[in-house]
């Protein structure tokens, strides 16, 4: 019952999820590369872009729901670069 209750207050506040599989960091990044970044950028840029997406972004967070996803998440993973020795341009 509660999650009945709860998806009619999502219903009523017009933020009901649409049905199927919810995307991953790694989804979405994958996707804003492709579809966003990479027709717009400088193959300097999109170089980099990659290099952030594959060595970082998607080894360290992309595992986790992007409808799950808070900045806690991204602060423990921010601390855990830091500690692996990650420069301030990095991060």
């Amino acid at each position: 019952m509660k999650k009945v209750r709860k998806l009619e207050r999502e219903r009523d506040a017009g933020t009901v999820r649409r049905p199927g599989q919810e995307w991953t960091v790694e989804k979405w990044v994958m996707h804003w590369y492709e579809t966003i970044a990479v027709p717009n950028v400088r193959y300097k840029t999109r170089s980099y872009y990659w290099t952030a997406v594959d060595k970082y972004i998607v080894p360290g967070i992309g595992t986790h729901k992007l409808t799950r996803l808070e900045s806690e998440h991204i602060e423990r993973f921010y601390a855990r670069l830091r500690n692996e020795g990650a420069k301030s341009a990095t991060l």
